[in-house]
């Protein structure tokens, strides 16, 4: 925790006096959090799949589509679909670090789609 402004700019992530990242920093204002990217953790296992049954397609309407030249005859149509794509990630933690009291290390995991 800090009372100050923290301004932009690159920062050296360390741990145990070991450089460990070099990452671009956002303003802060005091009290503020932030993550910041430290690296990958090689003793975390990431696979991920597409379960057929989870992966949908459905139709949501059909509009038919006419021809002002034609007298409005319909020439063709125009199909709206809903598509479900889903994945599923399995994450094993490899590591043999633990907390002390024998539990996993906490992580975060920063997922965008």
């Amino acid at each position: 925790d800090s009372d100050m402004v923290l301004v932009n700019g690159r920062i050296a992530v360390t741990e145990g006096g070991r450089f460990v990242s070099q990452v671009e920093f956002t303003p802060m204002l005091p009290q503020d959090d932030q993550l910041i990217c430290y690296g990958e953790d090689s003793t975390f296992c990431v696979s991920k799949e597409h379960p057929r049954q989870l992966q949908t397609s459905s139709i949501l309407s059909v509009r038919p589509l006419k021809d002002a030249t034609t007298n409005n005859k319909v020439t063709g149509c125009v199909v709206s679909y809903r598509k479900v794509h889903t994945t599923t990630y399995h994450v094993r933690n490899n590591g043999a670090r633990a907390t002390g009291d024998g539990a996993p290390v906490k992580f975060y995991i920063d997922h965008t789609a």
